[in-house]
């Protein structure tokens, strides 16, 4: 009798390896989202005294970050063709980010900012272990989020110093602005620099017209280092209490990231909401800025424009194509993730959160508005999203069979000199 020997087994992977980043982080992002704009229906109720700082922490501090951090370390291999994360780095980001919840909540604010730090650490050291030149070297557009994170190590630093007692703000505000107006803002037009023209499907997606066809470095890096100086003298001139002049270099530095990279002037060759979701969020990042910069008076509508209509929308959209596709599923799945509801629902919270700025006497019942708009926005894409995060066991990468992966905007990225 022959003897019948079995082909020898896949090996398997690890239960830690397979818990991509995203399962955890987004789920806590979604929560952060809730906590934060829940405080102004509790606020109008009487419950709670204004809580404007604590708001505006969460939503930058707790929510992007929860889901800046989940799309990093999930994605950041496919991005820079270096090594998939390690699972020290997920522990240490998800300990970052949940010290900062709770210390938030504890009125602890030295030790949530502290968490906060710690989060942003791991996405640096993330990121510059696997940036080093080699396989043909990370995209050009790895500098908006080596840029961002450093911003958003600058203002953390700056926050814990105030929240411990050791400093003051050189300018009251500036640090948590670095972090949204910084770090969370230069993210958005790196990233999406890569991933929007080719989600919403425009031609050329990775091209830059006049500037850099999709394989040449030379004139992208000059052009993604020219906007990278604008913004940081955004900064400086925000130090010198130059705040309008500040808003007029974050427009001019951005305006030609969203047509040029972005290419938000054509309209999306996908004819699906996800695609027109993406598209509409650039429009609602360069509306904002602009009206920040051209009214000065109506700061917080046009950063309540970035924030929401870019930053809410734009969070939504990649967060959708991270679950549907890292959980292997097809392309279909992101009509049951993202639907008409939860863009009707935050198109009204910003509607609400503008009016609170044009009708002084009703700002509370309108800021109260907003904020539960916001969640039912949120709640409504967690309800459809989580179970798909959540879903055991998770498929492994070779197993993806159903769907293109997540990094598919980046085998095409400029590699050549």
């Amino acid at each position: 009798m022959t003897a019948v020997i079995p082909p020898p087994a896949a090996p398997r992977q690890s239960r830690a390896m397979r818990i991509e980043p995203y399962r955890v982080l987004f789920p806590i992002g979604a929560a952060f989202a809730l906590y934060g704009a829940l405080l102004w229906p509790i606020h109008a109720a009487g419950w709670i005294p204004y809580p404007g700082p604590a708001h505006r922490a969460l939503m930058i501090q707790g929510f992007e970050l929860s889901f800046v951090a989940g799309f990093v370390l999930t994605a950041l291999s496919g991005l820079t063709h270096g090594g998939r994360f390690h699972p020290a780095e997920l522990v240490l980001a998800t300990t970052g980010v949940a010290l900062f919840g709770v210390g938030t909540a504890a009125g602890a604010m030295a030790m949530a900012q502290a968490g906060f730090l710690l989060a942003v650490l791991v996405l640096i050291t993330a990121a510059g272990r696997r940036s080093a030149p080699g396989r043909g070297g990370p995209p050009e557009e790895i500098v908006f989020i080596l840029l961002g994170l450093a911003q958003g190590l600058t203002g953390g630093a700056m926050l814990l110093g105030q929240a411990a007692g050791w400093w003051n703000e050189p300018v009251p505000g500036i640090g948590l602005r670095l972090v949204s107006l910084g770090m969370v803002l230069s993210l958005v037009i790196g990233v999406g620099s890569l991933l929007v023209p080719t989600f919403i499907g425009v031609r050329d997606p990775l091209s830059l017209p006049r500037i850099a066809s999709p394989h040449e470095r030379r004139g992208r890096r000059a052009f993604y280092l020219a906007v990278a100086l604008l913004l940081v003298a955004s900064f400086v001139a925000e130090g010198l209490l130059h705040r309008t002049l500040a808003a007029w270099l974050r427009a001019i530095a951005v305006t030609p990231m969203l047509f040029l990279a972005w290419k938000i002037h054509r309209r999306p060759g996908r004819r699906a909401l996800h695609a027109y979701v993406l598209w509409s969020a650039g429009w609602g990042v360069l509306a904002g800025l602009w009206l920040t910069a051209l009214s000065p008076l109506r700061l917080l509508a046009g950063e309540h424009l970035v924030f929401i209509a870019g930053f809410g929308l734009l969070t939504m959209g990649i967060a959708t194509r991270v679950v549907t596709v890292h959980g292997g599923n097809p392309l279909a799945v992101e009509r049951r993730v993202l639907g008409v509801w939860q863009v009707a629902l935050l198109v009204l919270a910003l509607a609400s959160r503008l009016g609170a700025e044009f009708a002084p006497a009703g700002t509370t019942p309108l800021l109260a508005a907003s904020g539960a708009l916001w969640a039912l926005a949120w709640l409504a894409w967690a309800w459809r999203a989580v179970p798909l995060i959540l879903a055991w066991p998770p498929v492994a990468p070779t197993q993806r069979s159903t769907s293109r992966p997540l990094d598919i905007a980046w085998t095409a990225t400029p590699r050549a000199g």
